[in-house]
Protein backbone atom coordinates (compact mmCIF):
# COMPACT_ATOMS: atom_id res chain seq x y z
CA UNK A 1 0.00 0.00 0.00
CA UNK A 2 1.34 3.21 -1.04
CA UNK A 3 0.47 6.70 0.48
CA UNK A 4 -0.64 9.28 -2.59
CA UNK A 5 -0.20 13.04 -2.09
CA UNK A 6 -3.32 15.02 -2.02
CA UNK A 7 -1.82 17.37 -5.19
CA UNK A 8 -0.61 15.57 -8.30
CA UNK A 9 2.57 18.02 -8.82
CA UNK A 10 3.23 16.94 -5.23
CA UNK A 11 5.66 13.90 -5.24
CA UNK A 12 6.20 10.75 -2.55
CA UNK A 13 9.43 9.04 -2.45
CA UNK A 14 9.87 6.39 0.08
CA UNK A 15 13.20 4.49 0.30
CA UNK A 16 12.87 1.57 3.03
CA UNK A 17 11.58 3.13 6.28
CA UNK A 18 12.56 6.77 4.72
CA UNK A 19 9.72 9.02 3.51
CA UNK A 20 10.38 12.15 1.39
CA UNK A 21 7.68 14.39 0.55
CA UNK A 22 8.49 16.94 -2.87
CA UNK A 23 6.42 20.07 -2.78
CA UNK A 24 6.57 23.02 -5.61
CA UNK A 25 6.59 26.74 -4.54
CA UNK A 26 2.90 26.55 -5.88
CA UNK A 27 1.66 24.13 -3.69
CA UNK A 28 3.26 25.30 -0.23
CA UNK A 29 -0.04 26.37 1.05
CA UNK A 30 -0.98 22.38 1.06
CA UNK A 31 1.90 21.02 2.82
CA UNK A 32 -0.04 20.57 5.94
CA UNK A 33 -2.50 19.35 4.29
CA UNK A 34 -0.05 16.74 2.70
CA UNK A 35 1.31 15.80 6.26
CA UNK A 36 -1.85 14.92 7.73
CA UNK A 37 -2.82 12.88 5.00
CA UNK A 38 0.45 10.73 5.47
CA UNK A 39 0.13 10.82 9.24
CA UNK A 40 -3.48 9.55 8.92
CA UNK A 41 -2.28 6.76 6.16
CA UNK A 42 0.51 5.35 8.57
CA UNK A 43 -1.98 5.35 11.45
CA UNK A 44 -4.44 3.04 9.32
CA UNK A 45 -1.44 1.08 8.72
CA UNK A 46 -0.49 0.79 11.96
CA UNK A 47 2.47 2.99 11.23
CA UNK A 48 3.54 6.28 13.54
CA UNK A 49 4.42 9.19 11.88
CA UNK A 50 7.46 10.83 14.39
CA UNK A 51 6.83 14.63 13.46
CA UNK A 52 10.03 15.31 16.29
CA UNK A 53 11.65 13.46 13.97
CA UNK A 54 10.77 14.79 10.35
CA UNK A 55 12.62 17.84 8.68
CA UNK A 56 11.42 20.63 6.57
CA UNK A 57 13.66 21.88 4.16
CA UNK A 58 13.10 24.96 1.74
CA UNK A 59 15.09 25.13 -1.22
CA UNK A 60 16.56 28.58 -3.04
CA UNK A 61 16.94 28.91 -6.42
CA UNK A 62 19.92 31.72 -6.26
CA UNK A 63 21.51 33.21 -2.41
CA UNK A 64 19.91 36.44 -3.14
CA UNK A 65 16.26 34.91 -2.94
CA UNK A 66 17.61 33.13 0.01
CA UNK A 67 17.79 36.84 1.89
CA UNK A 68 14.94 38.26 -0.04
CA UNK A 69 12.15 35.78 -0.25
CA UNK A 70 9.10 35.55 1.77
CA UNK A 71 9.89 31.61 3.41
CA UNK A 72 6.44 29.78 3.51
CA UNK A 73 4.52 29.04 7.04
CA UNK A 74 6.16 26.57 9.05
CA UNK A 75 4.72 22.87 9.17
CA UNK A 76 3.23 22.33 12.47
CA UNK A 77 5.07 20.36 14.64
CA UNK A 78 8.40 19.74 12.12
CA UNK A 79 11.68 21.62 12.47
CA UNK A 80 12.83 23.63 9.74
CA UNK A 81 16.76 23.22 8.52
CA UNK A 82 19.15 24.33 6.04
CA UNK A 83 20.20 20.70 5.42
CA UNK A 84 19.27 17.23 6.07
CA UNK A 85 20.85 13.81 4.31
CA UNK A 86 19.32 11.71 2.16
CA UNK A 87 20.28 8.43 0.53
CA UNK A 88 24.00 9.60 2.16
CA UNK A 89 24.24 12.74 0.03
CA UNK A 90 23.60 16.15 2.23
CA UNK A 91 21.62 18.46 0.16
CA UNK A 92 21.67 22.22 1.34
CA UNK A 93 18.52 24.79 0.65
CA UNK A 94 21.07 27.55 -1.27
CA UNK A 95 21.48 24.51 -4.14
CA UNK A 96 25.08 24.79 -3.75
CA UNK A 97 27.45 21.52 -3.54
CA UNK A 98 30.45 23.52 -1.90
CA UNK A 99 29.44 22.27 1.78
CA UNK A 100 29.14 18.61 0.43
CA UNK A 101 32.37 18.79 -1.05
CA UNK A 102 33.67 20.02 1.91
CA UNK A 103 32.76 16.71 3.95
CA UNK A 104 33.48 14.49 0.89
CA UNK A 105 37.06 15.62 0.66
CA UNK A 106 37.23 15.29 4.49
CA UNK A 107 36.56 11.71 4.42
CA UNK A 108 38.59 10.77 1.53
CA UNK A 109 41.44 12.25 3.14
CA UNK A 110 40.85 10.00 6.12
CA UNK A 111 40.65 7.09 3.04
CA UNK A 112 44.32 7.82 1.97
CA UNK A 113 45.73 7.42 6.06
CA UNK A 114 44.42 4.20 5.40
CA UNK A 115 46.26 3.70 1.97
CA UNK A 116 49.23 4.61 3.86
CA UNK A 117 48.88 2.22 5.73
CA UNK A 118 48.20 -0.72 3.47
CA UNK A 119 51.55 0.55 1.62
CA UNK A 120 53.36 0.77 4.97
CA UNK A 121 52.49 -2.87 5.07
CA UNK A 122 53.69 -4.27 1.59
CA UNK A 123 50.77 -3.29 -0.65
CA UNK A 124 52.06 -2.17 -4.01
CA UNK A 125 50.81 -1.46 -7.23
CA UNK A 126 50.37 -4.99 -8.74
CA UNK A 127 47.56 -7.29 -9.48
CA UNK A 128 45.05 -6.84 -6.62
CA UNK A 129 46.42 -3.25 -5.98
CA UNK A 130 46.84 0.03 -3.76
CA UNK A 131 45.21 1.16 -7.29
CA UNK A 132 41.98 -1.38 -6.72
CA UNK A 133 41.35 -0.42 -3.53
CA UNK A 134 41.63 3.58 -3.95
CA UNK A 135 38.98 3.04 -6.67
CA UNK A 136 36.88 1.12 -4.73
CA UNK A 137 36.97 3.65 -1.71
CA UNK A 138 38.38 7.04 -2.59
CA UNK A 139 37.03 6.89 -5.92
CA UNK A 140 33.80 5.16 -5.07
CA UNK A 141 33.44 8.07 -2.35
CA UNK A 142 33.85 11.12 -4.75
CA UNK A 143 31.62 9.50 -7.15
CA UNK A 144 28.68 8.62 -5.06
CA UNK A 145 25.40 9.71 -6.77
CA UNK A 146 27.79 12.48 -8.35
CA UNK A 147 24.73 12.69 -11.20
CA UNK A 148 22.59 14.20 -8.54
CA UNK A 149 24.97 16.83 -7.20
CA UNK A 150 27.97 17.45 -9.87
CA UNK A 151 26.02 20.53 -11.66
CA UNK A 152 25.64 21.91 -8.71
CA UNK A 153 29.32 22.54 -7.89
CA UNK A 154 31.32 26.08 -8.47
CA UNK A 155 34.40 26.25 -10.33
CA UNK A 156 36.02 26.71 -7.20
CA UNK A 157 34.65 23.06 -6.26
CA UNK A 158 35.89 21.48 -9.12
CA UNK A 159 39.30 22.93 -8.78
CA UNK A 160 39.34 21.37 -4.98
CA UNK A 161 38.27 18.33 -6.53
CA UNK A 162 40.87 18.10 -9.12
CA UNK A 163 43.74 19.34 -6.59
CA UNK A 164 42.65 15.90 -4.30
CA UNK A 165 43.00 14.08 -7.26
CA UNK A 166 46.52 15.23 -8.44
CA UNK A 167 47.57 14.92 -4.29
CA UNK A 168 46.93 11.49 -5.03
CA UNK A 169 48.28 10.80 -8.22
CA UNK A 170 51.67 12.58 -6.44
CA UNK A 171 51.44 9.90 -3.44
CA UNK A 172 50.83 6.75 -5.96
CA UNK A 173 47.60 5.94 -4.84
CA UNK A 174 46.14 5.85 -8.17
CA UNK A 175 48.00 6.31 -11.38
CA UNK A 176 48.83 9.19 -13.49
CA UNK A 177 46.85 8.26 -16.38
CA UNK A 178 43.82 8.22 -13.86
CA UNK A 179 40.71 10.44 -15.04
CA UNK A 180 40.34 13.89 -13.79
CA UNK A 181 37.08 14.79 -12.04
CA UNK A 182 35.48 16.29 -14.79
CA UNK A 183 35.83 13.30 -17.00
CA UNK A 184 34.75 11.03 -13.93
CA UNK A 185 31.60 13.44 -13.63
CA UNK A 186 30.65 12.80 -17.39
CA UNK A 187 31.28 8.85 -17.30
CA UNK A 188 29.19 8.53 -14.30
CA UNK A 189 26.35 10.35 -15.75
CA UNK A 190 26.41 8.58 -19.29
CA UNK A 191 26.56 5.11 -17.30
CA UNK A 192 23.62 6.15 -15.29
CA UNK A 193 21.50 7.67 -18.64
CA UNK A 194 22.31 4.01 -20.14
CA UNK A 195 20.92 1.87 -17.48
CA UNK A 196 17.87 4.36 -17.30
CA UNK A 197 17.54 4.18 -21.05
CA UNK A 198 18.03 0.61 -21.87
CA UNK A 199 16.09 -0.69 -18.39
CA UNK A 200 12.14 -0.11 -19.28
CA UNK A 201 11.65 -1.00 -15.18
CA UNK A 202 14.04 1.78 -13.85
CA UNK A 203 12.74 3.93 -11.51
CA UNK A 204 13.94 7.02 -13.49
CA UNK A 205 12.46 5.81 -16.80
CA UNK A 206 9.46 7.61 -16.80
CA UNK A 207 11.30 10.66 -17.00
CA UNK A 208 12.33 10.36 -19.78
CA UNK A 209 10.73 11.63 -22.88
CA UNK A 210 8.89 9.82 -25.66
CA UNK A 211 11.21 8.32 -28.41
CA UNK A 212 11.40 10.17 -31.53
CA UNK A 213 10.10 7.90 -34.49
CA UNK A 214 11.52 8.47 -37.89
CA UNK A 215 11.82 6.53 -41.34
CA UNK A 216 14.69 7.64 -42.88
CA UNK A 217 18.13 6.98 -41.79
CA UNK A 218 20.13 9.67 -40.40
CA UNK A 219 24.02 9.82 -38.53
CA UNK A 220 23.81 7.37 -35.85
CA UNK A 221 22.66 9.31 -32.45
CA UNK A 222 23.37 8.91 -28.93
CA UNK A 223 19.63 8.59 -28.32
CA UNK A 224 16.39 8.84 -30.20
CA UNK A 225 14.76 11.04 -27.34
CA UNK A 226 12.93 13.92 -28.13
CA UNK A 227 14.78 17.01 -26.45
CA UNK A 228 13.49 18.57 -23.83
CA UNK A 229 13.62 22.63 -23.84
CA UNK A 230 14.88 24.87 -21.37
CA UNK A 231 12.21 26.30 -19.59
CA UNK A 232 12.53 28.02 -15.94
CA UNK A 233 12.28 24.23 -14.08
CA UNK A 234 15.07 22.24 -16.10
CA UNK A 235 18.06 23.87 -17.04
CA UNK A 236 21.51 22.58 -17.42
CA UNK A 237 21.82 20.99 -14.03
CA UNK A 238 18.94 18.62 -14.63
CA UNK A 239 20.49 15.48 -15.24
CA UNK A 240 17.77 14.55 -18.28
CA UNK A 241 18.14 17.64 -19.69
CA UNK A 242 21.78 17.43 -19.74
CA UNK A 243 21.79 14.09 -20.78
CA UNK A 244 19.66 14.37 -23.53
CA UNK A 245 21.20 17.11 -25.23
CA UNK A 246 25.18 15.89 -24.52
CA UNK A 247 27.18 15.14 -27.64
CA UNK A 248 24.70 16.48 -29.87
Amino acid sequence: MTSEPLNDDNHIIKFADDTYLIIPATNSSTSDLEIDHIQSWAASNNLLLNRTKSKELVFYTQLAKLNAAQPPPLCQGIERVESLTALGVTVYNRSSAAEYVTNVLSSCSGLLYALRILRTHGMSASAISLYDVFRATVAAKLLYCSPAWSRFCSAADINRLGAFLERCKRYGYCPDDFPNISELFSDADDQLFSRISQNVTHVKKPLLPTRNQQSYNLRDRRHNFVLIEKNSQINHRHFIFRQLHKYL
